[in-house]
This record gives structure tokens, sequence and C-alpha cells, in this order.
């Protein structure tokens, strides 16, 4: 080594050896990016990250995302039609389409399995990847399909009448348009959540208004959410009637990992209400959904038909009795500012006789063949019929309350609903 071409040759081997590990590292990372997380820079803004601890996506060029592991969790539920009445071997799956550019950002992300609900309509659908995008169930032939988000605290899901296959692909069609936006970006929130004595809470949950991401806090109060470019609304609440609310800012780019506002729950209101039949008799084991500030809980109903749900913040909530046993839905909105008893939520059975009338056009004159939607309680009660050359429709299972029609002509267009004149009982219709 002491002749200078042996310096050289020397340079040389390390250079090599140098490129052809760098070369194999790379090749690894290729082919193991579950196992990779970028710790120092933000691709995004070019700058350090100023925690290192602190774990930000990054995306190189030509390469995807890193992926961020989640949980997979477990979504149960219960599927009964517009009668409360169980629905058996319904299908229930995730919707294929909520993946799309997901399925590089998530480790373990995939459209999983389908499942088929009981004897009791049951169901338990595991969960893969984060918790956004839908969940479907089909019972062909008998139900329209339903399309929910996913919940962990136990989904009540109502099927309708079954729909000709024309108005299903306008519907799946208006559903897909309206679905979050969040799986065309690969943006991934950051935050903590700590009690009110500022002690990390664990299992607590954590979702976004816009969009409907759900996310769990670990063992260190840390949450990962899934969320999409624009200011966003977070609540999250724990077991314990704790509630924290907060506004996050637009974090104005569509990829990487950034940070989320710090929740802090306080004591939460409580909501308060019994279910009860015609008669006065509490109806035992009724499913009670509750929506407020964009989260979705779940309760069921006592021995004494009673309800109880805690950890709420003060909004505007929708308090939502799904159909049981032969009683139909109902819906009610309740301004929640403190402690609340809404008091008797009264369940009514469907009318024995069906709802008959006749879809006239503006000169009163029949409209054969049209395809009309009776729907109670914004979807809870939904009837379909097709009307007869002379324009009459005969609807069943309905309650008696108010009543909004959809209605659409033979080749599935939608008319316009005009009015109802229920003493002749005419549905007045123009295109």
């Amino acid at each position: 080594m002491n002749r200078p071409s042996h310096w050289i040759l020397a340079s040389l081997l390390a250079t090599g050896v140098t490129l052809w590990a760098t070369g194999a590292a790379g090749e690894w990372l290729e082919g193991h990016p579950a196992d990779v997380t970028a710790k120092v820079a933000d691709s995004d803004a070019g700058t350090p990250n100023p925690d290192p601890e602190r774990r930000v996506l990054r995306r190189p060029e030509g390469r995807a995302p890193t992926p961020v592991e989640f949980t997979v969790h477990e979504i149960a539920g219960r599927v009964v039609d517009r009668g409360g009445w169980p629905v058996e071997a319904a299908r229930v799956y995730r919707r294929p389409h909520d993946h799309g550019r997901w399925q590089n950002a998530w480790r373990g992300d995939s459209a999983g399995e389908v499942v088929e609900t009981d004897a009791r309509g049951r169901f338990r659908l595991e969960w893969s990847g984060p918790l956004v995008g839908t969940v479907c169930v089909e019972a062909e032939g008998r139900h329209a399909p339903a399309y929910v988000r996913p919940s962990l605290d136990g989904l009540q899901i109502v099927l309708q009448d079954p729909l000709p296959d024309a108005w299903l692909a306008a519907e799946a069609a208006s559903v897909a348009a309206d679905a979050p936006e969040v799986r065309e970006s690969l943006l991934v929130g950051e935050g903590f959540l700590k009690g009110p004595e500022g002690i990390e809470i664990p299992g607590a949950r954590i979702q976004t208004r816009e969009f409907g991401a759900l996310a769990v806090s670990d063992e260190t109060g840390r949450y990962l959410l899934p969320i999409a470019p624009g200011p966003m609304s977070l609540i999250a609440w724990d077991t314990a009637g704790h509630v924290a609310t907060a506004e996050a800012p637009d974090p104005g780019r569509n990829q990487g990992m950034v940070p989320l506002p710090e929740l802090v729950l306080r004591p939460g209101l409580e909501l308060r209400g019994r279910v009860v039949d015609g008669d006065g008799q509490p109806v035992v084991d009724a499913s009670v959904s509750i929506e407020n500030s964009g989260s979705l809980r779940s309760a069921r109903t006592d021995e004494t038909g009673h309800f109880t749900v805690a950890g709420l913040a003060p909004v505007e909530t929708a308090v939502t009795v799904s159909p049981h046993r032969g009683h139909l839905g109902l819906r009610r909105v309740a301004m929640v500012e403190h402690d609340l008893d809404i008091g008797d939520i009264r369940l009514e059975r469907p009318r024995q006789e069906p709802l008959r009338l006749t879809v006239v056009d503006s000169a009163r004159r029949p409209m054969p063949w049209v395809h009309v939607v009776a729907d109670q309680e914004e979807g809870l009660c939904r009837a379909y019929a097709r009307a007869s050359q002379q324009g009459e429709v005969v609807l069943a299972g309905l309650g008696s309350g108010p009543v909004a029609f959809e209605v659409r002509d033979p080749e599935m267009e939608p008319v316009h609903v005009e009015d109802f004149d229920l003493d002749s009982r005419m549905l007045v219709v123009s295109r």
C-alpha cells in the first residue's frame, strides 16, 4: 500500500463496494416498502423535521409513499328490514373503490372479506387499513342495497324495498359522487390526545366531521387519521363520557404527514330518553344511533326502554331509533346545550291499509308506468311501487307520518314532484 497505484486501486474497490451496497439497499427498500418509515425530512416542505421522533411520510421521486401501519379493526352490526325484522344471508363488505391509491399508502389495506348475516341479522367484518370508506350491504332480489360509513360502536343497518336495476345504478352513482375525496389524497394527520389531568388517553375515538374518517388513540394517546386537503373539524370521545373538539387548518398539500391539534378531553354532555310503543310500553333492546358533531355513537334500550349516551358536544344532535320487531323507525333532532332528557320516543307499527294514490301531471292527466318511492323519516321507511296504466300506485308498509315522494318516468329520468293532495290522493308531477 506504499505505492500510489495501490491507493488508487483501494479507492476504486471501496467506491465499487459502496455503489453495490447502495443499489442492493435500494432494491431491498423497493421490495420492502412496508418495513420502512422516514423520520428525517418533509419532502413537500423540503426542510428538516424539527421533531425527529415524529414520523413524516416521504415520497421519494419515482417511489410509492412509505406505508403507515394501521390496526385491523372489527366492524360489527345487525341488518334489519324496514319493519325491524332480521335479514338473514345479506352480504356485507367494504366498497372496493374506497381503496384506490390508499393501497400503496397503508400497510395491509385491501378489499377484505365478504361476510353474510346470520339468522339474527348479525355480522362481523374485518376492516384493515384506515377507518374511512363505506360498508355495503346487499340482499339481492329482496331489498335495495344500503351504504353506511364504518363505526366501531356497532351498526344497525336498515334495508328497504327492492328497486329496479336502473334506479339502483343512479343511486350508486350518487353515492360514489358523494364519497369522501380522502381516497384521492395521501395525507395523514398525526395528533395526540390527553385527559383533563394531562394524562395520555388510549382507546379514545377521533373522527372528522367532513368525511367521517375514524381513528383510535394508542397507549401514548397518539392517533393517525387519513385526511384530505382543506380545513376540518375534529371530535374525540372516550368511554368515560369525555369529549373534545378542535378545528384544523388546511394542510396546504395533498401528501405527507401533517400535525393535528392536540385534543384535551373534558366532561361532555349526556343525552337520555325512553323508547315506547303505541301503547306506551317500553321497547326493549332497540338500537339508538346518535349523530353529534360528525361522530356516530350507538346505544341500546334497557328493560325499561331507557337509553343514555354520554360525552356529547354542545351542538344540534340527531337521534335515530332503528325499526324494531314490527315497529317503524323514528328520527328526532334536538339541540344539546346541557344534559338533556328528550322524554319518550313513540314507535308505531305500519298502517294496515296501504297508501293508494294516482300520479297525474299538472293538467290532472294520469301518468302511466312511472316509478314512485315514498320516503318517511329520511330513509328509515321507504316503499316502492310502479304506477299502472291509469297512473295508480299502491304503497304498503308506511306509517302515519309525513311522506316525501320521488318519481321517475319509465326511462328512469327524474320527474319533479309539485304537490300531494291527501284528500284526493293525487300526486301532481311535472317534467
